[in-house]
């Protein structure tokens, strides 16, 4: 298995569209860096450095910024951010397409059942593919779920961070976590 790590720079300028409502001397203070480099960052003239993305995340609640920013850093195994023009960006709509993608996922899951409990060198092309669509559904679920975490935590002025900080003593109890 290959292992994955963060790129040591990426390309910001989607991310740097959602904190532009921010003074560029406010945000190169945040960002520990210079406004001129704000201003490359946010036109795509320049990369930004794996060190000042740290230093935005800690310091920019923006979901939208997070999610398009982590997304590039990750090479693209985080969740990228849904904002295209099929996209309403309204927390009902977000509400509406989780409930959609949860349900695709259950009706191919509830279909691979038998296919998962096989040893996964006994099965056959269209076993292999079932279980690539499978895989597929679960990233839609993943896409979305964490597209209307951001989105609901930005309507309601909250926290992820925070609130991931709070299940993390949950999940320790619950020993998913160490």
């Amino acid at each position: 298995m290959k292992t994955v790590t963060l790129k040591k720079s990426a390309e910001a300028s989607e991310a740097m569209q959602y904190v532009r409502h921010l003074p560029q001397k406010q945000l190169a203070s945040m960002m520990q860096t210079s406004r001129a480099n704000i201003s490359h960052l946010s036109t795509g003239k320049r990369k930004m450095q794996q060190d000042i993305a740290e230093q935005a995340l800690k310091t920019i609640e923006n979901g939208n910024f997070a999610v398009a920013l982590l997304h590039q850093f990750s090479d693209g195994v985080t969740a990228p951010l849904l904002n295209g023009t099929a996209i309403d960006q309204h927390r009902l709509a977000f509400l509406a397409m989780f409930e959609n993608e949860t349900e695709e996922l259950a009706e191919v899951q509830h279909r691979l059942t038998l296919t998962l409990a096989k040893n996964p060198e006994q099965l056959d092309q269209a076993e292999k593919e079932q279980i690539h669509q499978f895989m597929n559904e679960l990233i839609d679920v993943c896409t979305v779920a964490n597209n209307t975490l951001f989105n609901l935590a930005h309507v309601y002025n909250l926290s992820v961070k925070r609130l991931m900080n709070d299940r993390k003593a949950e999940f320790k109890k619950f020993h998913w976590i160490n």
